[in-house]
């Protein structure tokens, strides 16, 4: 039995279209074990899925069973996408296979598609369409339930709880030495704090700030922080977990012992909180990180991979009718639901 599928591209979501992504999105992260999308792309559509990217939205129907997003950057002609699919449907590599296209087709240059957790179906159609695996984030995990570090803070150094008010430009500004080499994390902007300030699950107390004690108990310059963050879980699903947000240290002050300190009292005010667990992400090629986080418990439980499509690699004969316009367009496609 077959079905025609409904291909919708565009920009600028509607509310209803957005909220039909989210559900999509947590019915897979349940039935798979881990959610398909980024932070970054649930946040941008639970503020209605405005913006630069585009989106791609497969209809059975009047039923919504895949999404992908292609995000482009102007600097360099690379875009990041996602997507993710109806994993309890036959052939829903069928519906992977035909985001991912639409994908190929949309992308002006290279395309980094990053692959969030295992989820068969998206995963299998990424490799038949040729892409190279070029980046790996480990997920790590241990038990707030066990005895946790004693966390010694540098000399002269002294915690906080983040200040909304004026920390911003500060904290933008250490971010940003922090992470100089992760640009998608140290490039962040005043927009993007503010974003994830006004979720429902930021708490200031759990945004931890260090700083340099200049004098008596005068405070010096931010030197380092940990935010942390809270998942809800639900009642049918997961129960309420941690995760190591962001952590990051200025790099004169690395080897310190700072950034481990930092995490303990981080995973102290989780704990605090009544959480069993906490997780987080580190890139695998980051091997004394990932040696630091092994010393405080925690353990590799899965991984997100980042895949690439180069111009160089093969594509379907008609990418070349790839269309600048970026206006909202409806093709249908033949795709087997059933076997």
């Amino acid at each position: 039995m077959s079905s025609s599928l409904r291909v919708s591209t565009g920009q600028d979501l509607d509310r209803t279209t957005a909220a039909a992504i989210l559900e999509l999105a947590e019915r897979v992260g349940t039935a798979d074990g881990s959610n398909p999308l980024s932070e970054q792309v649930l946040d941008r559509l639970s503020h209605g899925g405005r913006g630069e990217a585009i989106d791609i939205c497969l209809w059975d129907d009047s039923e919504l069973i895949g999404y992908g997003v292609l995000d482009p950057s102007v600097a360099n002609l690379a875009d990041r996408g996602e997507l993710t699919v109806d994993s309890t449907r036959d052939n829903c590599v069928v519906a992977a296979e035909t985001i991912i296209d639409r994908m190929l087709l949309e992308s002006r240059g290279t395309l980094h598609l990053w692959a969030h957790g295992a989820h068969p179906c998206a995963d299998r159609a990424i490799k038949s369409r040729r892409f190279a695996e070029t980046r790996r984030l480990l997920r790590m995990r241990r038990s707030l339930l066990e005895q946790l570090p004693i966390a010694r803070l540098p000399d002269n150094v002294r915690v906080r709880a983040f200040d909304v008010t004026r920390d911003r430009m500060t904290w933008l500004a250490l971010n940003a030495r922090a992470f100089v080499e992760l640009p998608d994390q140290g490039s962040w902007t005043a927009a993007d704090l503010q974003s994830r300030t006004d979720q429902r699950w930021f708490d200031p107390e759990g945004f931890l700030v260090a700083h340099k004690v200049a004098g008596g108990d005068d405070e010096g310059p931010m030197i380092g922080f940990h935010w942390t963050k809270i998942h809800p879980g639900s009642p049918s699903g997961p129960e309420p977990t941690g995760e190591v947000f962001i952590l990051g240290v200025d790099p004169a002050y690395r080897g310190s012992g700072l950034g481990r300190s930092l995490a303990i009292l981080g995973m102290q005010y989780l704990a605090s909180r009544g959480l069993s667990e906490v997780f987080l992400y580190v890139d695998s090629t980051n091997s004394g990180a990932t040696r630091t986080y092994e010393r405080l418990g925690f353990e590799v439980f899965d991984c997100d991979i980042e895949y690439t499509h180069s111009p160089t690699s093969s594509r379907d004969a008609d990418s070349d009718s790839n269309s600048a316009d970026r206006t909202v367009r409806e093709t249908s496609v033949s795709g087997k639901l059933t076997p």
